[in-house]
């Protein structure tokens, strides 16, 4: 006799399939006008999107986006003190016109070139094709880089920004850029601050550092070359702003030495 008893139905194991990993797809993605390896950009996304045509190599560790290259020489420009300090790493802060427009007064040009001090004289060409940045570390005396409890006394930290952000360098005391001015430079031009920005730049550091004292400015300029051995460089540029009609004192520095 059959059993009435109702035959179970075979379950059927369902293997789930899997789904491979969805291929990362650009899409109307907004690129910044420039990536840096490590700042702005991963070194892994930086390789698939030059991969895809869609930024370009200028330089080790920087790109920009491909539809962007015809501006590439100005966009260098306006990044030029962000990657001065990252290829620069053991310079001691910027000197010369390139810290100078880190203060006061802001060419709109910017500067020709970037200058760092360091323990050597050294030029970089940064960039390839007609993308190029030159970066200059120049060879500052021993006396310029006095330390105090471990900070350079005549260096201070600057926060300044670009298209990617803020980020803080070190430059020298608007005192000493003044100096720098006069000294006698024939390779480097560049390193001039230009003439009709010389005054304004004394009279915002003699309002904002010394409440608007010129016999207080007048005397700690005096002390400064001393100290950086610039007497003939403090001699120049008290004639030069007397000529402007600014009404420095050359006093405070004969009195001293």
């Amino acid at each position: 006799m059959k059993s009435s008893k109702p035959v179970p139905e075979k379950v059927k194991k369902v293997t789930a399939r899997r789904k491979s990993p969805a291929k990362e797809v650009v899409v109307d993605e907004v690129f910044p006008e420039l990536m840096i390896v490590g700042t702005n950009i991963a070194k892994n996304k930086s390789y698939y999107l030059a991969q895809k045509a869609l930024i370009q190599r200028v330089a080790h560790g920087v790109y920009i986006p491909t539809d962007r290259m015809a501006d590439g020489k100005a966009i260098l420009i306006r990044h030029a003190i962000r990657l001065a300090s990252l290829h620069f790493k053991n310079a001691t802060g910027l000197c010369y016109s390139s810290a100078f427009t880190l203060e006061a007064i802001i060419p709109e040009s910017g500067p020709p070139l970037v200058f760092v001090a360091g323990e050597y004289s050294y030029g970089l060409e940064l960039g390839e094709g007609d993308i190029k940045l030159m970066l200059v570390q120049s060879l500052h005396p021993p006396y310029e880089m006095l330390k105090t409890n471990d900070e350079y006394e005549f260096y201070e930290d600057k926060i300044c920004s670009d298209p990617i952000g803020e980020f803080v360098v070190k430059v020298p005391r608007p005192e000493l850029l003044v100096l720098h001015n006069f000294e006698r430079v024939k390779e480097w031009s560049e390193k001039k601050i230009a003439s009709g920005h010389l005054k304004k730049f004394v009279a915002w550091i003699v309002d904002a550092r010394y409440g608007g004292s010129i016999p207080a400015f007048s005397a700690n300029f005096a002390e400064l070359a001393i100290k950086c051995n610039r007497l003939e460089e403090h001699d120049h540029a008290v004639t030069a702003l007397l000529a402007e009609g600014y009404p420095m004192s050359e006093r405070y520095l004969r009195k001293i030495v």
